[in-house]
C-alpha cells in the first residue's frame, strides 16, 4: 500500500478514477446493481476533472449492440413482468416504457 499510484501521498493527488476502482473492488461479487449504478452516473465514459483519462479506466465498452438501442448504451431494465404489459398499460405509457429503445433513456441521477 505504499505505491502512490494506488494510494496517493495527498488528498490534492486522489481522483476520482481511484476513488471508483478501490470501490469497485470492495463491492466485488455483491454489488453488480451499485457498480451499473456508478456507470450510469458518469455516463459510462465520462473523463475525470483531474486527470483528463476516464473515470473507468480500461473499461471496454460493446462494439455491437442491440437493434434497438440505437446505438445507446443501457440506462434501465424494462419493466419485466407480464402483466405490466397486460393490464397496466396506461402507467407504462406515461413512463414511456412502451418505447423499443426505453432501456436507453437515462436515469434522474444521471442528467445533469
Amino acid at each position: 500500500m505504499n505505491n502512490p499510484a494506488v494510494v496517493p501521498t495527498s488528498d490534492a493527488a486522489l481522483t476520482l478514477t481511484q476513488i471508483m476502482l478501490q470501490k469497485y473492488i470492495s463491492i466485488y461479487g455483491y454489488g453488480c446493481n451499485e457498480a451499473w449504478t456508478d456507470l450510469r452516473r458518469f455516463h459510462y465514459t465520462d473523463l475525470d476533472p483531474v486527470t483528463g483519462k476516464a473515470v473507468f479506466a480500461g473499461l471496454i465498452l460493446p462494439t455491437r449492440l442491440a437493434t434497438y438501442n440505437s446505438g445507446k448504451l443501457a440506462y434501465r431494465c424494462r419493466p419485466r413482468y407480464n402483466s405490466e404489459y397486460l393490464y397496466n398499460i396506461p402507467a407504462l405509457q406515461t413512463i414511456g416504457a412502451l418505447a423499443s429503445d426505453y432501456h436507453t433513456t437515462e436515469q434522474w441521477f444521471s442528467l445533469p
